[in-house]
C-alpha cells in the first residue's frame, strides 16, 4: 500500500514545486497541462520544470488510494488507438528514419512515457552507492591523503545512465570518534559526528571518467532517521538553504521545522539503530515520519550542516540521492519485503517476470559471472508447467536472493517483478601521461569501427572512431586537434556501449612523454619543424662522436642524419616515433634519445676489479671473457697524453690471478673512459662458480688445488665408465695425473671454463671440476627385439633375480625394489623403509642390459629413463627363415640390374699413397661398467610426502590398487600446485592440477595425490591455511624457480632463456604469437640477451606459439610471472 499523500513546503511561502518536464508525444502536453500546469516556454529544454501548487500535486497525483484508475484507462485506450495511428500522428523532428520499429513498439513507447508523466519519482535524479574510494572527512582518517569522503554511485540523470563520484567535505571543524564508520551503510550514504557538535558539509558531484562538476537538475536529497536518544537528549537536526522545495510526509510529523535564514529540521522523538530503514522506497509510517526530502533546482552544490546537541556517543545521520517521501511504499513495522532490484542501462539488463508465476529455484549465486543464455531460475506457469528464465547477456548477475519456492512472484515484487539483472563488465581506463588527452564519447552511443591504430599520426578533424546512436544512425568522432593516437581501447567489438570503457576514453591523444635524462647522460636533439624518417641506431648500441642516431627531413625537404654528441651507449631512444611524423606535433620536447654510459660490470663475491686511472683513452682488450689470467697477463691496452700532445700507450694488467668473469665489451678504439664508463673497472676478475649436481650424482674432484690444469678428456654429454679418464692435471711435483670418473654414466658437467696451465687454486672455488650424472637410458637396437623392463616411479632398487642374459619367462621376476613409505635419515647413512615388490618379465627372452643399480638406490635419480633392463625376444623359426628369403630375393634383384646395366667409361686416375689409420685408432674398447656405491647423504631441501594411488599388477599376484608414499625435495619456490576443493580449507592438499611452469610437476609430483607430511611432519588433518603457512615458511629460504621461456628467432631457432625477477623488462605487440617489440635495458631480459624480433612459442611447459588468442597467451605469461612477482603484481596490456 502506498503511503500517505506527502506534504509539499516551497522554500519560501509563494514558490511552487519544481517537476521536471521528461514526457514527449501527442498525449503528453494535454494531460500534463490539464492536471498538473503547462510548461514554461521560456526555459531551456534542460531547465525546465513544471508548475503546480500543493493543492493540485495532493488532488491529482495518480497514487493508488486517490483512485486514478479513470486516467490510467484513458491512457491505455490511447495507446491502443495509437497502434493504428502512430505513423501518421508522429511527425519526424530529426529527418532519421526510424528502422525496425513497429506501430505496437511505438505505442508501447508512448505508453512508457505516459507512465513516467504520472510517476513523479521516475521524473527525478537517482543514485544508487556502489562503494568508499576515500575516507578521510574533516582530516580524521582513516585514509591518508585530500580531506573529504568520496563515494562512487551509479547515477540515472535525464534519462541516462552515469558513473558519478559523491564528494563531501568538511568546511568546519569535524569531531568524530568513529569517522572509519562514515561511507556507506545499507543503501544509504552515511557520515556521524559526536554529539554536542556540528559539522557544515559540501556535497558536489562529479562525472566519474572526467572530473568535471555535475550540475543536476532537480537533485533530491532524502535525509532519514532524525531522532533524539532515549533520554531526550543527543537531538539530531539539519540545517540547509538554497533548496527549491522540501518534502515531508504529513503537516505534523516527528519532525520540527525552523524557518529563518536557513531551514532547521530538528528531531523530537528518541529512536533506536533497529527502526532504521532497510530500503529508501519502502518505509513504514514511523520512518517516513522522521525524515525530509530537500528538492534543489540545478544545483553547483549543497550545503548542510549536521548537528547534534550535548549527549554520550555519535550520532548517525543517512541520506539517499532521489526523492522517497515523495513516492515511498508504506509497510508495517517488522513487514518482511523485497527490495526491488535496480538496474542502469546500457550496461545493466534485467530479466523480468510475466504476470501470474511461482518462483521455484536459483540455478546460480548471486554475484556470479555467467555466459549470454545460461539458466538462471526456474518458475511455474498457472498451468505448473516450468518455465526457465536465462541470461540476456554475459556478466556479473545480481539476483532477488530472497525468492524461495514456492513464492507468488506478483505478491513478492508487484512493481517491476525483477528477478535478477545481469551487468556487462567494464575495462579499465587507458593509461594517461602528462599532456594526453582522452577523446570520450556519450554515453547512449555504440562502439562500431576503428578508423586509426595505436601509434598513427592524426590531424585535425580527422576521423577517429564510428558510433552509432540508439536508432543506428552512423556518428563519426573527429580528432580536435593534431597528434598521436597514444592507446586504444582494443576490447571493443562492434556494438559494444561505449560506457563499458569505465571512463568513456575509446582512445588518447596527445605527445609522447620526454625520455628521462639522469646524472651524466646527454640528449640527441632535433631541430624545430623535422619530419622523422628513420632510426639507424638501437638502443643498446655504443655509440662513438658523430655516429648517426637518426635520419629526419628538413623544412628544405633534405634528408639529414642526426649524429651522437659523445661517446656512450644509447639509453633510450622515442620509440613511437614513425615515418613521416611531425616531430613538433607528436613530441613534447626536442630529445629524440639518450646517451648514456656502460653499465659497470658485476663484482661477486671473491671477485675483484681492474680499476684504472682516470683520463685514459682505450684501445684494445687482449684477453675475453673466460680466459685464464696472472698478475703479469695483459688484460687491455689505454693511453693518456704525455704532457707533449702525444699519446702514450699503457697496459692494464690484473691485481689477481684468476678467470676474466666480465670486461666492458661495449668500449671501442679511442673512446674516453671517462665519458664512456660509469666507474673506471674495465675487467673482473675472480674464481668459477661451482657445479651443482643431485644426490645419484658423483663428482670428479681433483686432490688438490695447488695443481694445474691440462685438459680434457670427455665432454659434457659423453657416457663413461668407472674408471674412464676425464681430466688431466699436473701437481705440485710436476707429475701428471689422470682424473678418473667414479661411477658408470654421463658427464652432467664440467668446468668449460678451465684452459691449459691455469692454477686450480686461482680459479675454482672447491674441488670438483666435473659431475657424473644419472646413467644413460636403455636403448637397444633393433628396439622391436627388445622389450624394456621398467620400475616404477618413486622405487628404491634391492636386489636383481636374475643374471645378464639369462633366459627369462614372462612374469618371472627379474629385480627386487622397495616401494617407500618414509625416508630417515641416521648420520652419513639413509635407509628406506617400505613394502617390497618384483619388478617382473614383460616377455619371454633373455635378459640384456642390465642396469649397474646397487642396493639403496632411489631409481629415478640414477637412471634417466624408467628402463633398468631389456628382454631380448627370439624370433619363430618361419620368421627368421622368412626374413633370409626376403633377403636373398632382394640380392638376386640387385644382381640382375647390376649384370644389365651398361657399364660406365672407365678413366685413369693418378692415385696418391694414404698413410692407414693405426690399429689404436680402430680398435674400441667395450668394457663393462662397473657398480659404484651411492652416496648416502640426505638430499637438500624440504622434504615433501606425498601418498600416492596407483596400478600395480603383477603376474603370479592379485594387481590392485595400492597407496605408497613418493618422497620430494624441494629446493625452489613456490611449488605451484592447484590443490582440489581448497574452499573446504582443511588437510591433506590433494593436488588436482599444476600451474604453468609448475616446480611440483618438474618434481614429478602426480595429479590426484595427496600432501601427508612436510619435513617428516603429518599434514594430516590440519587446517589448510596451516599447512599453507607451514610450506610458506619452509621453502622462503631457497630461490624462487626459473620461469622458463623458449623465443623463436626470425630464422627459426630456438632460444631457450630462465627468468628469476620481476618485471622481465620486455615490451611486446598486443597479438598473438607474442612478438618482442622492446628489450629495456639493463632488464633481466637485456642480462639473457633476449632480442627484438624474437617469438615467444613456449613459457614454461605450455606450448604458445600455435595459440592466436592474445588474451589467451597474456593469461600463461601472467600465470607464469606470478611466483616472480611474489602476488602483487599487474601485468600491463603490453608490457610484462
Amino acid at each position: 500500500a502506498a503511503g500517505a499523500a506527502p506534504a509539499v513546503a516551497p522554500a519560501n511561502s509563494s514558490s511552487n514545486v519544481g517537476i521536471p518536464a521528461m514526457a514527449h508525444g501527442p498525449f503528453s502536453n494535454a494531460l500534463i497541462g490539464g492536471q498538473l500546469g503547462l510548461i514554461d516556454p521560456d526555459l531551456e529544454p534542460s531547465e525546465a520544470v513544471l508548475s503546480t501548487d500543493n493543492n493540485s500535486l495532493h488532488g491529482h497525483g495518480c497514487r493508488r488510494e486517490d483512485g486514478c484508475w479513470a486516467l490510467r484507462g484513458f491512457i491505455v485506450a490511447s495507446c491502443l488507438a495509437a497502434i493504428l495511428m502512430a505513423p501518421a500522428a508522429l511527425p519526424s523532428t530529426t529527418g532519421k528514419q526510424h528502422t525496425g520499429a513497429t506501430s505496437g513498439q511505438l505505442a508501447m513507447q508512448l505508453f512508457a512515457e505516459e507512465k513516467r508523466a504520472i510517476d513523479p519519482c521516475t521524473l527525478y535524479p537517482d543514485m544508487k552507492f556502489l562503494s568508499v574510494l576515500h575516507n578521510n572527512l574533516g582530516g580524521t582518517g582513516p585514509d591518508q591523503g585530500p580531506e573529504g569522503l568520496v563515494l562512487e554511485a551509479m547515477g540515472r540523470i535525464e534519462g541516462q545512465s552515469l558513473r558519478t563520484f559523491v564528494v563531501i567535505n568538511a568546511t568546519s571543524k569535524y569531531h568524530s570518534t568513529k569517522s572509519w564508520q562514515n561511507g556507506i551503510q545499507g543503501t544509504e550514504a552515511a557520515v556521524n559526528i559526536h554529539s554536542g557538535f556540528h559539522v557544515d558539509l559540501r556535497i558536489s558531484f562529479q562525472d566519474a571518467a572526467t572530473g568535471k562538476t555535475l550540475i543536476i537538475p532537480n537533485l533530491a536529497l532524502t535525509f532519514f532517521d532524525l531522532d533524539t536518544a532515549s533520554d531526550g537528549r543527543c537531538v539530531e537536526s539539519i540545517t540547509a538553504s538554497d533548496f527549491l522545495k522540501y518534502i515531508i510526509s504529513r503537516p505534523n510529523t516527528e519532525v520540527s521545522i525552523e524557518k529563518r535564514d536557513k531551514t532547521t529540521f530538528k528531531a523530537t522523538r528518541p529512536g533506536i539503530a533497529a527502526d532504521n530503514p532497510k530500503d529508501p522506497l519502502y518505509l513504514t509510517l514511523q520512518q517516513q515520519e522522521r525524515a525530509v526530502t530537500l528538492i534543489y533546482q540545478r544545483p553547483k552544490e549543497v550545503r548542510v550542516t549536521l548537528a547534534a546537541t550535548a549527549g554520550i556517543g555519535p550520532r548517525f545521520f543517512i541520506f539517499v540521492v532521489k526523492p522517497s517521501l515523495l513516492c515511498p511504499k508504506t509497510i508495517k513495522p517488522g513487514q518482511r519485503i523485497l527490495s526491488e532490484l535496480d538496474y542502469f542501462p546500457p550496461l545493466d539488463m534485467p530479466v523480468v517476470a510475466e504476470l501470474n508465476q511461482t518462483f521455484q529455484d536459483w540455478f546460480v549465486k548471486d554475484g556470479e559471472v555467467v555466459e549470454a543464455g545460461r539458466t538462471l531460475c526456474t518458475v511455474l506457469l498457472r498451468d505448473k508447467s516450468a518455465h526457465t528464465y536465462v541470461a540476456p547477456q554475459s556478466g556479473k548477475v545480481a539476483i532477488q536472493k530472497r525468492l524461495t519456492t514456492g513464492t507468488d512472484i506478483n505478491t513478492a515484487l508487484p512493481e517491476r517483478r525483477i528477478l535478477a539483472v545481469v551487468t556487462l563488465p567494464t575495462w579499465p581506463a587507458l593509461k594517461r601521461e602528462p599532456g594526453d588527452s582522452p577523446v570520450q564519447a556519450a554515453v547512449s552511443l555504440r562502439f562500431s569501427s576503428w578508423k586509426v591504430q595505436c601509434g598513427d599520426m592524426v590531424e585535425k578533424d580527422q576521423d577517429l572512431v564510428e558510433l552509432e546512436d540508439d536508432e543506428n544512425q552512423p556518428i563519426m568522432l573527429k580528432s580536435d586537434k593534431a597528434g598521436v593516437v597514444k592507446a586504444v581501447q582494443d576490447y571493443f567489438r562492434s556494438g559494444d556501449p561505449v560506457v563499458r570503457a569505465i571512463d568513456r576514453s575509446l582512445l588518447t591523444l596527445g605527445k609522447f612523454a620526454r625520455l628521462k635524462l639522469k646524472k651524466g647522460q646527454e640528449p640527441v636533439a632535433v631541430a624545430a619543424g623535422m619530419n622523422f624518417k628513420r632510426w639507424i641506431a638501437e638502443v643498446g648500441d655504443v655509440l662513438t662522436v658523430s655516429s648517426p642516431v637518426a635520419e629526419v627531413r628538413t623544412v628544405n625537404g633534405d634528408w639529414h642524419k642526426i649524429r651522437a654528441v659523445r661517446d656512450g651507449i644509447l639509453v633510450s631512444r622515442q620509440e613511437g616515433l614513425k615515418w613521416g611524423m611531425r616531430l613538433d606535433d607528436v613530441m613534447m620536447d626536442r630529445t629524440l634519445a639518450v646517451i648514456g654510459k656502460l653499465r659497470p660490470l658485476a663484482v661477486g663475491t671473491g671477485a675483484s676489479v681492474t680499476n684504472i686511472r682516470p683520463g685514459m683513452r682505450f684501445i684494445v682488450y687482449k684477453v675475453k671473457e673466460g680466459d685464464f689470467v696472472t698478475t703479469s697477463t695483459t688484460i687491455a691496452v689505454v693511453s693518456h697524453p704525455d704532457g707533449q700532445g702525444r699519446d702514450r700507450s699503457q697496459a692494464v694488467r690484473p691485481v689477481r690471478a684468476g678467470i676474466v668473469r666480465a670486461i666492458q665489451n661495449g668500449l671501442r678504439e679511442g673512446m674516453s673512459i671517462d665519458d664512456t664508463m660509469q666507474d673506471l673497472n674495465i675487467a673482473t676478475i675472480g674464481k668459477l662458480a661451482p657445479l651443482d649436481y643431485g644426490l645419484e650424482s658423483k663428482p670428479v674432484e681433483v686432490p688438490s688445488l695447488t695443481a694445474q690444469f691440462m685438459e680434457w678428456r670427455v665432454k659434457t654429454g659423453d657416457v663413461v665408465n668407472k674408471g674412464d679418464p676425464v681430466a688431466v692435471i699436473i701437481d705440485s711435483s710436476s707429475q701428471e695425473t689422470v682424473l678418473q670418473s667414479p661411477k658408470y654414466g654421463k658427464i652432467e658437467s664440467r668446468q668449460d671454463k678451465l684452459t691449459k696451465g691455469c692454477n686450480l687454486g686461482d680459479v675454482l672455488n672447491d674441488m670438483t671440476v666435473a659431475v657424473v650424472g644419472r646413467f644413460p637410458a636403455v636403448q637397444p637396437w633393433p628396439s622391436f627385439l627388445h622389450t624394456p623392463v621398467e620400475a616404477p616411479h618413486g622405487a628404491f632398487f634391492s636386489s636383481w633375480c636374475v643374471e645378464d642374459g639369462e633366459r627369462v619367462s614372462r612374469g618371472q621376476p627379474i629385480a627386487k625394489v622397495i616401494m617407500p613409505v618414509r625416508r630417515l635419515s641416521d648420520g652419513f647413512q639413509r635407509m628406506v623403509t617400505g613394502f617390497d615388490k618384483n619388478i617382473t618379465a614383460p616377455d619371454d627372452g633373455s635378459i640384456r642390459n642390465l642396469q649397474p643399480l646397487e642396493p639403496g638406490m632411489k631409481i629415478d635419480d640414477a637412471i634417466e629413463g624408467p628402463a633398468i633392463a631389456t628382454v631380448n625376444k627370439s624370433l619363430p623359426f618361419m620368421q627368421i627363415f622368412a626374413m633370409l628369403v626376403c633377403v636373398l630375393m632382394w640380392l638376386c634383384f640387385y644382381g640382375l640390374l647390376k649384370i644389365m646395366r651398361k657399364p660406365k667409361p672407365i678413366y685413369n686416375h693418378i692415385i696418391f699413397d694414404e698413410d692407414g689409420m693405426s690399429d689404436s685408432e680402430m680398435a674400441a674398447e667395450d668394457e663393462v661398467p662397473l657398480r659404484v656405491k651411492r652416496d648416502r647423504q640426505r638430499p637438500r631441501g624440504v622434504q615433501l610426502d606425498f601418498e600416492d594411488h596407483h596400478d600395480h599388477g603383477h603376474s603370479g599376484h592379485h594387481g590392485g590398487e595400492h597407496n605408497y608414499i613418493r618422497t620430494y625435495y624441494a629446493v625452489h619456490r613456490p611449488l605451484g600446485i592447484i590443490p582440489y576443493e581448497a574452499e573446504k580449507k582443511e588437510a591433506p592438499i590433494i593436488v588436482e592440477g599444476f600451474t604453468i611452469n609448475s616446480y611440483a610437476k618438474y618434481l614429478g609430483v602426480r595429479r590426484h595425490s595427496k600432501l601427508v607430511a612436510v619435513n617428516g611432519e603429518s599434514v594430516i588433518g590440519k587446517d589448510y591455511e596451516v599447512v599453507e603457512a607451514e610450506l610458506e615458511k619452509a621453502l622462503e629460504e631457497y630461490d624462487v624457480w626459473p620461469l622458463r621461456i623458449q623465443f623463436q628467432c626470425p630464422d627459426g631457432r630456438i632460444e631457450p632463456r630462465k627468468f628469476t625477477e620481476y618485471p622481465l623488462g620486455l615490451e611486446f605487440s598486443s597479438e598473438a604469437p607474442i612478438k618482442v617489440s622492446k628489450v629495456l635495458q639493463g632488464s633481466p631480459a637485456d642480462t639473457e640477451k633476449v632480442k627484438v624480433g624474437w617469438y615467444i612459442v613456449q613459457i614454461g611447459d605450455k606450448e604458445v606459439g600455435r595459440i592466436t588468442n592474445f588474451r589467451e597467451v597474456k593469461g600463461n605469461l601472467k600465470e607464469g610471472i606470478y611466483p616472480l612477482a611474489k602476488g602483487t603484481m599487474e601485468i600491463p596490456r603490453t608490457v610484462c
